[in-house]
């Protein structure tokens, strides 16, 4: 299953690397998250959708 953060992400201005220090992850995990090479945790995924002003 494809996520679609990069596409909620860039229209944002966000760089991984502000995502990641928003919600307090790296930039590294952003990417393997995006990639689809790790699945995020739930609290992760969570974050990430209320950084980018979405419901998980």
């Amino acid at each position: 299953m494809k996520n679609r953060i990069e596409e909620y992400r860039k229209p944002l201005g966000l760089s991984q690397y502000r995502l990641g220090k928003k919600i307090g992850i790296s930039r590294i995990s952003i990417n393997q998250i995006e990639t689809g090479k790790t699945m995020p945790s739930l609290k992760t995924a969570n974050d990430i959708a209320n950084a980018l002003g979405r419901r998980y």
